[in-house]
């Protein structure tokens, strides 16, 4: 299996973003994707959009000022421009200019998404030889799950091939894990995988330990929260929440808010619902 999505990933991913393009230009794109993405362990409605630098607020705005401004020649300059720079970190505007009526501008787009996957995916294809070579070695465990990650939360793919990456990544993090079983972190991706994958029966046991191992931990009970609401264990979710507040558990501002919500979602209606 390892040596066969390795040898595909540096062809399918650019088919598969032709062939998404075409059904959205039909208007074929009403149905819904494998609800893998739908929410991350840090509840979306609080989830920060955090700038790392100036340098990718500098080509975001100039680039959904080339989506939006009227005159065909200044816009597709204007995405020129962008596309010149790093546009990783630009995918969810690279795919609205892809809709927009100037078939131009939705060529550079379409253009500059491909180059995108490409890259990801020739870094990916030196990185699953490596893994296969030697899949006990940390750093290309580590390099591996990372390039993953990074292609998985991209936003270039959805559905099935979304779930080929995940279970690839599930493969690899289970091996990092129990090369370094004190990293949290690498706990963390590994049970958020499961939780996109509903390998609940896997899921279990990781957060449970998670649990003994690191009790005063928020992300811990924010994870073990979104597994419980999206499981419809609502009495679980509810001691959670009072087991957080009896304890005194240190919360970030991020996750007072987090509490707060769903605090006020027991009280208000009694139950913590899906």
């Amino acid at each position: 299996m390892k040596g066969i999505v390795a040898f595909f990933i540096p062809v399918f991913g650019p088919l598969m973003l032709l062939v998404d393009k075409y059904c959205e230009r039909r208007g074929k794109m009403g149905t819904r994707d494998i609800g893998i993405e739908s929410q991350r362990y840090t509840e979306m409605k609080y989830k920060r959009i955090e700038v790392d630098n100036q340098k990718n607020q500098d080509i975001t705005v100039p680039l959904e000022e080339a989506i939006i401004v009227n005159d065909k020649t200044v816009r597709r300059s204007m995405m020129l421009d962008v596309l010149k720079q790093n546009t990783d970190d630009c995918v969810p505007l690279l795919k609205r200019a892809r809709m927009s009526n100037d078939t131009e501008l939705t060529h550079y787009a379409t253009t500059a998404m491909m180059e995108i996957q490409s890259r990801y995916e020739l870094s990916l294809h030196k990185w699953a030889k490596a893994y296969e070579e030697n899949s006990r070695d940390v750093t290309i465990l580590k390099g591996y799950s990372k390039e993953l990650m990074k292609y998985i939360e991209s936003g270039l793919i959805s559905g099935n091939i979304l779930k080929i990456y995940r279970q690839q990544l599930e493969d690899v993090m289970e091996k990092l894990v129990a090369a370094q079983p004190e990293v949290l972190n690498y706990r963390l991706q590994q049970c958020y995988n499961l939780l996109e994958l509903e390998r609940y029966e896997k899921l279990e046991p990781g957060l449970n330990v998670m649990k003994k191992k690191w009790p005063e931990e928020e992300k811990v009970y924010r994870l073990c929260g979104e597994y419980y609401r999206r499981t419809a264990q609502g009495d679980k979710f509810r001691k959670m929440l009072e087991k957080i507040e009896k304890k005194n558990i240190y919360l970030s501002s991020d996750g007072k808010k987090w509490f707060a919500f769903w605090k006020n979602v027991e009280e208000d209606n009694e139950e913590i619902s899906v």
